[in-house]
C-alpha cells in the first residue's frame, strides 16, 4: 500500500523504505479493536502482535486497530500518528543485535479531546468487538468528582469508564452486542477490576444497563510482559537506518514477550494471537500473573531504590552491582519464592534466570527512574501481597528494607524527581516529609499514599527499624545493609 508521508529533513519517505518493510494492512478488516491508552507499551505489544498476525495469517486475521487518546497529553502522539498514516517502527534490542519492524496495524488514531463524537461512534459501532485498555495500575478508580461528572454528563464522557458505559448504552439501545473489554496492564485481576468499575458506573446511570452488561459482557484478565523503555534519539537513528522511514516516534523493546489471555470473549470472537510465539489463551491468568508480578515487577522495585540511592541510572547497572544482586537474591529466596505456586510446566528457577538476563540487557537503556515511576501504586500491587504472605509465614525483614529504601529515596529527591516517582501522590508525600525531609514520616499505614495497605504492625515496626541505619548513610553503609552485613 503506497503512502505519501513527507520526509523530515533530507531523509527518505516511507515509499522508499527498505524492501520487505513496507506496511501491510488486513485486506478486509471486518472487525475492529479500539484501544484506549496508545503508549509505548501498547505499540510494542498488542499493536505489534496484531501486525505480526496479519503478516503470518492474513486470511484469518480480519482485524484492525483504532487507537483512542482520552487525555490532553495525548495530543503530540495524535499529531505524529496523523502525519505518518499511523505507521511506526518497533526496534527490538538485545546483545544479538537490533531488529526493526514497521507496524501498520493501527488504521486510525482518534484524539477524543478533539474528536469526541468520532470516539463514541467508534466504540458504539457493531464492527468494534474488542475494546482494550492500557491504563496502568492506578487507572481503575474514579474519584468522587469524576464519578459525579460521568453521571451528570453521560453523553460527553471524559474517562475511559465513562466512554465505555456510554458506548455500551448506545449498543444496547441499538440492539447490538456488547464488546469485550480486554485489559492489558500490570494490575492483578485487571479484567475483574475493569468489570467492577464499568458496572458501578452503569448502575448509577441505569440498573437495567448494568444488568445487561453483567449478563452478556465479557472482561477477561490478561498477564502481559515486555520491557519497553522510553524512546531516545538513538532509537530514532536505529529505526531510520534500518527502514529508510524517518519515524518521529518509534518505540523500543526487548525481544522477550509473554502474553497470557483468559479465553472469555463475547461470542468467542477474537484474533488468533496464540498463533504467535509467547502468546496463549488460558482458563485463568492468576497463576501466571503471580509469578510475573512477584519475580519480575517486584524485582524491578527491588533494584530501583538501592540503585537510585547509589547514584546508578540504568537497570543493567543495578542488576550488575553485586551488593544489589545480593539483596535481590536474599529477598527472593527468603520472602517471595517460598510463597509462589507456579502454574504447571513453569520452572521458577528458569524464570528467575530469564528475568536476570533481561534486566542485564544494556542495549535497552531502561532507567531506574522509569521503574520507580508511580511508586506508590507499583509497590501496592507488587510488594503488598508479598508482605501479607511473608508476614503470615515468618520474616519480612527484606521487604521492610525495600520500603525503607523507597522512603529514603523520596526523602532525598528534589521536587522534580518526587513528582516523577509519586505522580498524583507527590503533593501529599512532599507535605508529609515537610521541611525536615524525614523518611520516617512516610512510614504510615493509614495514609492515602501508603505503599503497603493492610500490613501488620510488625511490618511497620521492622520498616522503622530498617530506616534507622539508613538515616544519612553513605554508599558504604548502604552496601553493607544490602549485603546483610549491617
Amino acid at each position: 500500500m503506497p503512502h505519501s508521508i513527507d520526509p523530515i529533513g533530507d531523509r527518505d519517505p516511507l515509499t522508499r523504505a527498505a524492501p520487505g518493510l513496507l506496511p501491510l494492512r488486513a485486506s478486509d478488516a471486518a472487525f475492529t479493536i479500539a484501544h484506549i491508552g496508545v503508549g509505548t507499551f501498547h505499540r510494542t505489544h498488542q499493536a505489534h502482535l496484531l501486525d505480526l498476525l496479519v503478516r503470518t495469517a492474513p486470511a484469518d486475521t480480519p482485524w484492525r486497530l483504532i487507537g483512542l487518546g482520552l487525555l490532553s497529553t495525548d495530543a503530540p502522539l495524535a499529531g505524529v500518528m496523523a502525519d505518518q498514516d499511523c505507521v511506526y517502527s518497533v526496534v527490538e534490542r538485545s546483545a544479538a543485535g537490533n531488529s526493526t519492524h514497521l507496524v501498520s496495524s493501527i488504521s486510525d488514531y482518534i484524539h477524543a479531546v478533539d474528536r469526541q463524537h468520532d470516539a463514541l461512534d467508534c466504540l458504539a459501532a457493531e464492527s468494534t468487538r474488542i475494546v482494550s485498555l492500557t491504563v496502568t495500575e492506578g487507572g481503575y478508580t474514579l474519584s468522587p468528582d469524576e464519578l459525579r461528572y460521568e453521571i451528570d454528563h453521560a453523553a460527553a464522557p471524559r474517562t475511559w469508564p465513562g466512554y465505555l458505559v456510554e458506548a455500551l448504552a448506545r449498543r444496547r439501545l441499538g440492539g447490538r452486542p456488547p464488546f469485550t473489554v480486554l485489559s492489558c496492564d500490570n494490575l492483578p485481576g485487571n479484567g475483574a477490576a475493569a468489570r467492577n468499575l464499568v458496572l458501578a458506573l452503569a448502575a448509577e446511570r441505569d440498573p437495567n444497563l448494568a444488568r445487561w452488561i453483567a449478563q452478556v459482557g465479557r472482561f477477561p484478565s490478561t498477564m502481559v510482559d515486555r520491557i519497553s523503555p522510553a524512546t531516545t534519539d538513538e532509537v530514532r537513528e536505529i529505526a531510520w537506518a534500518a527502514t529508510g522511514f524517518d519515524d518521529r516516534w518509534p518505540v523500543q523493546c526487548e525481544p522477550y514477550l509473554e502474553w497470557r489471555i483468559e479465553d472469555d470473549f463475547v461470542d468467542g470472537l477474537r484474533p488468533a494471537w496464540d498463533l504467535l510465539d509467547g502468546v496463549s489463551f488460558v482458563p485463568d491468568v492468576h497463576p501466571y500473573e503471580v509469578v510475573k508480578l512477584r519475580l519480575l515487577n517486584l524485582a524491578h522495585q527491588a533494584i530501583a531504590y538501592p540503585g537510585l540511592l547509589l547514584g546508578l541510572e540504568f537497570s543493567h547497572e543495578a542488576i550488575g552491582d553485586p551488593d544489589i544482586a545480593a539483596f535481590l537474591d536474599r529477598l527472593m529466596d527468603s520472602e517471595v519464592i517460598p510463597h509462589v505456586d507456579p502454574p504447571a510446566g513453569l520452572s521458577l528457577a528458569e524464570y528467575r534466570a530469564t528475568v536476570a538476563e533481561r534486566f542485564a540487557n544494556p542495549h535497552l537503556g531502561d532507567t531506574l527512574e522509569r521503574l520507580a515511576t508511580d511508586s506508590v501504586n507499583r509497590l501496592r500491587q507488587f510488594a503488598g501481597p508479598c508482605v501479607a504472605d511473608a508476614a503470615a509465614g515468618g520474616g519480612v525483614g527484606q521487604l521492610a528494607l525495600l520500603v525503607a529504601m523507597w522512603a529514603t529515596t523520596l526523602a532525598r529527591s528534589d521536587a522534580s524527581r518526587l513528582q516523577l516517582l509519586c505522580g498524583p501522590d507527590a503533593g501529599a508525600v512532599d507535605a508529609a516529609l515537610g521541611a525536615e525531609r524525614n523518611p520516617r514520616s512516610l512510614v504510615d499505614q493509614r495514609a492515602a499514599w501508603s505503599p503497603i495497605l493492610g500490613a501488620p504492625d510488625t511490618f511497620w515496626a521492622e520498616t522503622l527499624h530498617q530506616l534507622d541505619p539508613l538515616g544519612d548513610a553513605g554508599p558504604g553503609r548502604l552496601r553493607r545493609l544490602l549485603r546483610g552485613d549491617a
